[in-house]
């Protein structure tokens, strides 16, 4: 190896002579970095590198010598897979795993195990999955390894290291590696030894990956300033911590010996990662063992990273230290392109702040040392003017890269920091200019310039120009922001809403053809925003809905009742309706249906009214009633217990209902098709109108008798309805019963995609059925049948599912899991969703993900109610989120519909006094309930004793006036009451005297003392070191009645 000495001794002497003070080196890391800890024996990390390195030679001479090697059994990657992945260092920084040991042990715990699966069957099963590895098949990948697993085929370390290649080849960009650790920490708990090469794999992708969320980290950031709104993702991307876990497998491999192997690329992803963190630190250490490897030596990106690293840490003599040993060796090493470590060198001045001596090393140094100097490096200086408004400059290195033909081209990067800054200072003449320019590159990777210039021109409202970069930025790729888009369709929308519609069309056509669009994706708001536009017309609202209709999207509550409503204009109105009717077939016919039955403020005789306008409308245009529309706006009458519209809908419809043969329904009430005759569709009406009436037998006879029986398929819809109507009001097993009658039938349907589909409608019904019915074995394993045939369960089946979710660590981890799955499902969220969902990670003091889901029920535009608000203060409250928790309490103060109810106050009153300990704070909620005539609980009094008792300094007679209170209010004191008033006086006051008369007046108040006032009387003898009184009342601590009366006997 060559010069491996000097180039140490270099690195080492920058170290102690103290170019870079640790002080500079934490200053210059960023929050989204832990800082290092201190590297020391025995330890993760070590801050005196000599020291670190005798104590390596000594651990290695050590495992040199011995067979056999003592360690702790603990994993330094277990917090990887929860949602914590920064409590590594916390939880595992002074443990080292022993995966020798480990592995040692398990492969003689699994030498018996061995035998009971051929050899070869494990090489088949590696050979597949490198088979489907090299087709870039990852599903294949998934299941050929769970397959393994599942027969009871012996795994191999090489199944392992095969697996996480995969994980890591195939990754898409923007997506976290937690299967990849996942795997690595099955690998590891499962005894088997990683290779040099598994190590190899895992530091390459989760440097790839840091690299990967520092750059979005970045484009979010400039995104945030641009628009005031924090991502939603922006937090879990911090908190990802990829390169804290790539030192931590580094630091495993030095352990193992294992990174002698390792090829010179591996260390260098990992200086380039520490790099962007400025951590000299661990850049040492890093650099110190490739010099020891044997199958890895120094070069030019190296180098390129070390002064990148030392620059980034404000240190400019350890980056010139680092290029001068460069230039010293760089004729001994491989052939290379030594044009950027030159330009490391360029960025090196810049971010120590010196431009001048920058330019000097472009313009004069690589001149005078033959480098050519490549865009990237003038980019590097150009950024750096721009960001300083430094114009004049910026457009002098322009001029001479469009003049030289000795120097490269410009490129959008060069273009795009001058765009910014001319944006950023209103420029707009000067912007324009350089967008034209630009726009003549390759612009697929300067979103963050060209938002800016976008922003500029939404906010001149120049909506021709806007319209133009719009368009270019997503035909590249490039998916404008939510604000962006939603501002420009808007405002265009406002001018002309022929245009703004054309526009949206096209911005979905580029979307979808790039991706798969999300029912939460932003652009889904800006169409809805649109389709609500108050001056719109039902064309208008139908030709929107059919842009998102093939991606899932369906209409907002808000968006179906404003065509329901504009519906009943136009057809009041002849001229309108003339119009519209040119246009009007079968797609409009099914939109305006949905619409209806998603309206939630339609009275009874409303839906009637618009149903039977609709079909005649249906007629109007030559559209034939069929029994799919029969029948499912039949089932909503008889739901409805409307027997007059029962009677007019059948009507309207005895003409249309003559033909029994089988028929393709021109109305689509889904996707697909559906195949019925008929007279099935009318029997099912009538057994749907037994059922809403209770007469079970009578329902389950028309179904089996005269619908399955006679070969015919009961319309699915219906059957829906009924197994939610049995199962409310008969049981569950009376629905399943249902379900067995009809479920044979489903299989007659002709087509293998509405036959799935058939099924599935059923058995999400049942999964509700049984999750209502607190029958949650059941309800999952409805839930697993539904996932075998590939369909998911409704927005309120997610709910319930949610729901039975039991509270403990890995509760927010499973929630987010099964929402995420709703959300890539298209599965419509619903407001009961939301309410469960919000109250569920608010018990997890899950803030994060709490803001999110308030975000997305915004998105999907649905109206929070009363419990939504109620979920999100109590929410809010939990993970100690004053200012968010008073400012939805003042919003639903404001809300014209509903008002805060005593729980609401009671929420908030808790909070000031268990969380905040806030005294005044909780008195003014209090206050606030009086004025708005909202009635105190006995809570409420309970919560106001704390206020006085628990939070100093203590108001005692307060506390005690508060019993008189409550009976002014024709509340009667409760044992708990007393209880906070014993624990006040007991514990926090150790008045134990004083305690005692309080439990004596609840006795002469003949109140009965149950287990929380005897707890708050243990608890005080305890506390006060009064033993044999605490021993007297221990026994009453189980609810036990009798010994509770012989108690209050003593006191």
């Amino acid at each position: 190896m060559y010069a491996s000495k000097g180039t140490a001794n270099i690195i080492n002497t920058v170290a102690r002579q103290g170019l870079l003070s640790k002080q500079l080196t934490a200053a210059s890391r960023p929050t989204t970095l832990l800082p290092s800890p201190n590297r020391s024996a025995g330890k993760l990390y070590a801050t005196g590198r000599a020291s670190l390195s005798a104590n390596r030679q000594q651990q290695q001479q050590q495992q040199d010598s011995t067979t056999t090697q003592q360690g702790t059994n603990l994993n330094p990657i277990q917090a990887w897979t929860g949602n914590n992945s920064a409590a590594i260092f916390q939880k595992y920084a002074g443990v080292r795993y022993n995966h020798s040991a480990a592995a040692n042990s398990a492969q003689q715990d699994g030498a018996e195990s061995s035998g009971s699966s051929h050899p070869d069957a494990t090489k088949q099963g590696n050979a597949r999955i490198l088979q489907a590895k090299r087709s870039r098949d990852l599903r294949k990948v998934e299941s050929e390894f769970s397959r393994m697993k599942e027969s009871g085929v012996q795994l191999s370390a090489q199944t392992y290291t095969l697996v996480l290649d995969s994980y890591a080849t195939l990754r898409k960009p923007g997506h976290p590696p937690q299967r990849l650790l996942a795997v690595y920490q099955e690998m590891i708990e499962g005894g088997f030894k990683p290779s040099a090469y598994t190590y190899m794999i895992l530091i390459h992708a989760l440097c790839k990956r840091d690299i990967e969320v520092q750059k979005t980290l970045l484009m979010l950031n400039k995104q945030t300033d641009r628009s005031g709104q924090t991502p939603s993702n922006l937090e879990s991307l911090q908190s990802e911590n990829n390169i804290q876990k790539a030192l931590a497998i580094f630091e495993a491999s030095v352990t193992d010996n294992l990174y002698q192997d390792f090829d010179t690329e591996v260390f260098n992803s990992l200086l380039r990662s520490l790099s962007q963190y400025g951590n000299t630190q661990d850049g040492i250490y890093v650099f110190e063992h490739l010099e020891k490897a044997r199958s890895a030596e120094p070069n030019g990106r190296t180098f390129a990273a070390l002064i990148t690293l030392y620059g980034k840490a404000g240190d400019i003599q350890g980056a010139l230290e680092c290029f001068n040993e460069y230039k010293t060796v760089r004729g001994s090493m491989e052939k290379h392109n030594p044009a950027f470590v030159y330009s490391a060198l360029v960025d090196a001045y810049i971010k120590c702040g010196d431009p001048a001596s920058a330019r000097k090393i472009i313009e004069e140094d690589s001149v005078n040392d033959k480098v050519e100097t490549s865009v990237k490096t003038w980019n590097t200086l150009m950024r750096e003017y721009c960001d300083q408004k430094n114009l004049d400059s910026a457009y002098d290195v322009l001029a001479k890269l469009q003049n030289d033909p000795a120097l490269p081209n410009p490129v959008a990067s060069t273009y795009g920091p001058l765009l910014t800054a001319l944006s950023e200072l209103k420029m707009t003449d000067k912007a324009h200019e350089i967008y034209k320019q630009m726009s003549e590159t390759d612009i697929s990777k300067s979103y963050n310039n060209l938002a800016s210039y976008a922003h500029l021109l939404l906010e001149n409202k120049d909506l021709d120009r806007l319209q133009d970069v719009m368009f270019d930025m997503s035909k590249k790729g490039l998916d404008p922001e939510e604000s962006l888009t939603q501002n420009f369709i808007m405002q265009l929308g406002s001018k002309d809403i022929n245009r703004a519609i054309e526009a949206l069309r096209q911005l979905y056509g580029d979307v979808s053809s790039r991706s798969f669009v999300k029912v939460t994706d932003g652009i889904n708001q800006t169409a809805m925003y649109l389709a609500a536009k108050p001056s719109n017309s039902l064309s208008n609202i139908l030709d929107i809905l059919k842009i998102v209709h093939p991606f899932g999207v369906r209409a907002s509550v808000p968006v179906s009742e404003m065509i329901c409503s504009v519906f009943t204009q136009t057809r009041q109105d002849p001229a309108a309706w003339s119009k519209l009717k040119e246009s009007f077939g079968v797609t409009e016919h099914f939109l305006t249906i949905e619409a209806l039955f998603n309206s939630h403020n339609l009275s009874r005789e409303d839906f009637r009214e618009l149903a039977l306008d609709m079909a005649k409308a249906m007629v109007e245009v030559n559209i034939q009633p069929n029994s799919g529309l029969y029948a499912r706006v039949g089932a909503r009458l008889a739901k409805n217990q409307d027997e007059e519209g029962e009677k007019q809908w059948q009507a309207f419809f005895e003409p249309y209902l003559k033909d029994e043969t089988p028929q393709v329904d021109a109305f689509k009430t889904d996707d697909h098709m559906m195949h019925r005759t008929t007279k099935g569709d009318l029997l099912t009406g009538v057994a749907m109108k037994a059922a809403v009436q209770g007469k079970k037998d009578e329902c389950l006879d028309i179904l089996k008798k005269q619908i399955v029986d006679q070969n015919m398929v009961p319309t699915i819809e219906a059957i829906r309805e009924m197994i939610h109507i049995f199962g409310r009001d008969h049981g569950v097993a009376s629905a399943r019963n249902l379900y067995e009658v009809v479920g044979g039938s489903f299989d007659k349907l002709p087509d293998t995609i509405i036959r799935k589909k058939a099924h599935a409608t059923a058995l999400a019904s049942l999964l509700n059925v049984h999750l209502q019915a607190k029958d949650f074995d059941a309800g999952q394993s409805y839930y697993k049948q539904l996932r075998q045939i590939d369909h998911y369960p409704d927005g309120n089946g997610y709910a319930l599912l949610i729901n039975a979710i039991p509270d403990g660590d890995n509760a927010a981890q499973e929630t987010m899991r099964l929402y995420n799955e709703l959300l890539f499902s298209n599965v419509k969220p619903t407001v009961f969703l939301y309410n469960v969902l919000i109250s569920k990670l608010g018990k997890a003091r899950s803030l994060k993900q709490v803001i999110q889901a308030r975000t997305d029920m915004k998105k999907m535009m649905l109206t929070p109610t009363a419990v939504t608000y109620n979920a999100l203060i109590s929410a809010f409250t939990r993970c100690g989120a004053e200012k968010t928790a008073v400012d939805v309490f003042n919003e639903m103060e404001r809300h014209p519909k509903f008002k805060p109810s005593p729980a609401t106050y009671n929420n908030m009153i808790q909070f000031y006094i268990r969380h905040e300990s806030n005294r005044e704070k909780a008195l003014e909620f209090f206050e606030r309930s009086r004025t708005s005539n909202s009635k105190p609980t006995a809570y409420t009094y309970r919560l106001l004793m704390e206020a006085y008792a628990n939070v100093v300094p203590y108001d005692m007679p307060t506390a005690h006036k508060m019993l008189t209170d409550m009976k002014k209010e024709n509340l009667q004191p409760e044992p708990r009451h007393y209880a906070t008033l014993i624990h006040s006086y007991g514990i926090l006051q150790r008045d134990v005297q004083s305690a005692e008369r309080v439990f004596e007046q609840l006795q002469k108040d003949h109140i009965q003392p149950d287990e929380s006032v005897y707890r708050a009387l243990h608890d005080t003898y305890v506390a006060n070191n009064e033993m044999d009184k605490a021993e007297k009342t221990k026994h009453h601590l189980n609810g036990d009645k009798h010994g509770q009366q012989s108690s209050a006997k003593q006191f």
